[in-house]
């Protein structure tokens, strides 16, 4: 739907000129997912070649979820600096404090007494993850930030 995109687009866009060091609620993510971002940590800016974007780590998920290294991700979203052209980039990343996955990240709990707690455990989760260094990531996100940063769109 064009109307969602372009929602998206201006949203970057106001995220850009802002930028803010927290933000609370979803940040801009083309494409359009069926799942809510659960949570967003690592935010950073980053300038490329012919324009800017942002860069976070997040999850998607239609119910209460832990965080886990098979459905966390890195992702870059960007802008040209003539406004022709969005970058979004999604990349595989993981973190030695996090479950290998959904499963994993379930054992040994009552899903009703974590999905009764889940904005306490996603706000926990986001802050140690927020605090950990670039280098903790896998990749290293320093590592993933230095590809965007030598990004050049053209037609």
């Amino acid at each position: 739907d064009p109307d969602n995109v372009n929602t998206v687009v201006e949203s970057l866009q106001k995220l850009l000129s802002n930028r803010p060091t927290t933000s609370s609620g979803a940040l801009p993510f083309l494409p359009i997912w069926n799942a809510a971002q659960v949570f967003h940590a690592q935010l950073k800016y980053i300038h490329f070649q012919n324009g800017e974007g942002v860069r976070y780590l997040s999850q998607g998920a239609q119910a209460a979820s832990p965080v886990n290294n098979q459905d966390m991700f890195y992702t870059f979203q960007g802008i040209t600096t003539d406004g022709a052209y969005y970058v979004s980039a999604i990349l595989p990343v993981s973190n030695a404090m996090l479950p290998a996955d959904y499963e994993s990240g379930m054992a040994g709990r009552d899903y009703i007494e974590f999905s009764d707690n889940y904005l306490s455990y996603i706000s926990d989760i986001q802050n140690q993850l927020d605090w950990q260094d670039a280098a903790a990531f896998t990749p290293n996100l320093e590592q993933l930030d230095a590809i965007f940063e030598s990004l050049k769109v053209e037609r």
